[in-house]
């Protein structure tokens, strides 16, 4: 299998995986949108390559998000509040 048809599978793959589609029936229909026979070997290399590209290519949920920068903020805003530079150059 050439390189170029085996990322295309691969981000086909994940696109069904992040469609919720079913693993058995991704693999069927892959293998027929491909015209292809996929060994175990095979597919398990593919399944891992297609979760790999999902886990670090699909953005955070809005609500991840939104709560990962509300968190920063409130941070952000307590060491501000803690933050003294008059007492730095006074203390010196």
């Amino acid at each position: 299998m050439g390189k170029l048809t085996e990322q295309t599978i691969i981000k086909t793959v994940e696109e069904m995986i992040h469609e919720g589609l079913e693993p058995g029936w991704i693999r069927e229909e892959v293998g027929c949108m491909f015209g292809k026979q996929f060994t175990d070997k095979d597919w398990e290399g593919i399944m891992i390559q297609s979760l790999i590209r999902k886990a670090y290519t699909r953005p955070l949920p809005d609500d991840v998000f939104h709560e990962t920068c509300k968190e920063a903020e409130e941070e952000m805003a307590k060491e501000a509040d803690e933050y003294n530079p008059e007492g730095e150059w006074f203390d010196k």
